[in-house]
């Protein structure tokens, strides 16, 4: 992750947007819990960077979301972890009140001996008992949905608003509110595979370029001052190497990735000492969390959070049906294919019924998996439902989940074996 930070903080200097891809997505399922944290905490810090985060693997068409304050809360249980264990005079009453909040949600669920304490240090995970299991496409699945029935609903509007300053002032503490839920979050989008487990699918992200409509570019005449890339990579293997050397202690003296207050020092380190102050006594130290700092206070939004230049805006997922065409094959196989015209057929778009989402903000994501957690009856029913869960669901419903059942599995007609009881 260091060498994450040090190209996103180039690329908020240059004021360069970014989207985050790779084969493997982020994900309790195949990144170690601290990996998983860090990236989930690390890439919330650099939401005015991040366009979005395209991943594969799964071979299924999806998305879900990372939570930054779920991710924060885990990496402090982590470290409380860690002062249990390494700690042999631990001292409760030396807790502050949130670190003692903090303890008392880890006890309720750890094991009792130092040494099973030092298992679960390795596992700790959201909701978990410690023990490491291999999860399976229905458990996965369940797991996403439950995940968006856990997302708290938009902050509501008062049903009257206050004249004059106090009404501004009102306003003003809302959009904060919402602009806060909303931050919060990233959404991964995980796209179907071109090698298929279910049938080949690819994904087509359309996005914003107001304001380029009738530029003309051209290179200018003046001396350009141009960047040798090679010495910029081989200057940041330098930087990184140097922040690994750093000792914890080290790095939470300098305050650079703590989110923890700046002028907070350990204790247990006598040589890193600030300039003693007058009639102020020195704050206890809390467990370092470390993560780059955020976007400056007066940053625009990100451009997932609000449409600019360059966020993405729909996208269209296009599909091969493999059973059609091995018939075809079957049929005449010396025909010659001509891939670019009929071979791809389009599946769906993020505009279509039932979703209709008129953009890919934030806003308009979270209002969606809420719609999926719920179950939320699609209208005008299109009659391909999901396999029947042993909830009486009648033949001609269709609900969000149906869709994406449907659509994770790219219409294949793929059947999850869910469990009646679940």
């Amino acid at each position: 992750m260091l060498r994450t930070r040090v190209q996103l903080t180039e690329y908020r200097k240059r004021g360069v947007k970014a989207w985050l891809t790779g084969h493997v997505p982020p994900g309790r399922k195949f990144y170690y819990p601290s990996c998983f944290r860090r990236y989930a905490l690390y890439t919330h810090a650099f939401r005015d960077v991040v366009l979005g985060h395209l991943y594969g693997h799964n071979n299924m068409d999806h998305f879900y979301f990372l939570d930054a304050e779920q991710a924060l809360q885990e990496e402090k249980e982590a470290q409380m972890l860690k002062r249990l264990i390494l700690k042999e005079d631990f001292d409760i009453m030396s807790l502050s009140k949130e670190e003692s909040l903090i303890f008392q949600r880890l006890i309720a669920r750890t094991p009792a001996s130092r040494a099973d304490l030092l298992d679960f240090m390795y596992h700790i995970d959201d909701g978990d008992d410690g023990e490491l299991s291999i999860q399976g496409l229905e458990e996965y699945i369940t797991a996403l949905k439950e995940s968006f029935d856990q997302i708290p609903h938009r902050p509501k509007p008062p049903r009257k608003w206050k004249d004059g300053k106090k009404g501004e002032k009102q306003r003003n503490k809302f959009e904060k509110t919402c602009r806060e839920y909303e931050e919060n979050y990233q959404v991964v989008q995980v796209a179907p595979s071109i090698i298929p487990a279910y049938w080949t699918g690819i994904r087509v992200i359309e996005y914003n370029i107001s304001g380029l409509n009738g530029v003309q570019f051209s290179r200018n005449a003046e001396p350009m001052q141009r960047i040798n890339w090679t010495e910029w990579w081989l200057q940041m293997d330098k930087e990184v190497e140097a922040e690994e050397l750093l000792t914890d202690k080290e790095a939470a003296y300098q305050g650079a990735w703590t989110i923890q207050q700046p002028n907070t020092v350990p204790e247990e380190d006598p040589n890193l000492t600030r300039p003693k102050r007058k009639k102020k006594k020195p704050k206890k130290f809390k467990n370092p969390i470390y993560v780059p700092p955020g976007p400056h206070k007066n940053a625009p939004r990100g451009p997932v959070y609000e449409s600019q230049l360059f966020s993405p805006t729909r996208w269209e997922v296009h599909f091969v049906n493999l059973t059609a065409a091995n018939a075809e094959h079957d049929a005449d196989p010396s025909q010659e294919w001509d891939y670019g015209q009929g071979f791809f057929q389009l599946e769906y778009t993020s505009d279509d019924a039932p979703y209709v989402m008129g953009d890919l903000t934030m806003k308009t994501w979270l209002e969606l998996a809420i719609d999926i957690a719920k179950e939320k009856l699609v209208k005008n029913a299109t009659g391909l439902t999901a396999p029947d869960r042993g909830r009486g669901k009648k033949e001609d419903e269709e609900t969000y989940w149906d869709v994406f059942l449907r659509r994770a599995f790219i219409n294949s007609g793929h059947v999850l074996d869910f469990d009646d009881d679940e």
